[in-house]
């Protein structure tokens, strides 16, 4: 096999060849983008706006609030349905992504970033907070993965992260 012209890459753990051929690539036809349906754009803003709680009373106040909307109630109780579905399998492939992308690295910190309602507003704190972890990710080439949360009982902001700083060798000029 002559590997000479062969498009290589590092996947993250293998060096990987493919041949060149002589055969010209498929051209592929983009996919039509799905534009949201103007109900789907409502129910998330409701799902959102809806205060925390069971499950089942945040169905119950959406079909009610989406009842409007369709001929009958089933139909309302149908698409709020779908709509959770929906919701809840993006949300368990978000997981999944973040978990893969996680155990490609060797994690060596977890950290709970806070701040001082004196010193910052919460705002401030999330953008330099980011700013900070950009400048570190690209100048020193540290890696990190995090969430945002608020706390329970007092609602203030902080950000988890695993983090494994390093430092280059070379510095740019």
């Amino acid at each position: 096999m002559n590997l000479i012209g062969a498009k290589v890459y590092y996947d993250g753990s293998h060096w990987i060849a493919i041949p060149h051929t002589e055969r010209p690539p498929r051209r592929r036809k983009p996919k039509p983008k799905a534009e949201k349906d103007e109900t789907v754009e409502q129910f998330e803003k409701a799902f959102n706006k809806a205060p925390k709680g069971k499950k089942s009373k945040k169905k119950e106040r959406l079909v009610k609030e989406f009842a409007p909307l369709f001929e009958s109630e089933a139909q309302a109780t149908e698409f709020v349905e779908e709509q959770f579905e929906r919701l809840n399998r993006n949300r368990i492939e978000r997981y999944k992504r973040m978990k893969r992308k996680a155990y490609l690295q060797q994690w060596s910190y977890f950290c709970t970033f806070t701040y001082a309602d004196d010193k910052q507003t919460e705002e401030t704190f999330r953008k330099k907070l980011m700013n900070c972890l950009y400048h570190l990710a690209n100048r020193n080439g540290w890696k990190y993965i995090g969430a945002w949360e608020r706390g329970d009982k007092t609602e203030r902001l902080h950000f988890h992260a695993l983090v494994y700083p390093t430092q280059r060798k070379c510095r740019r000029v």
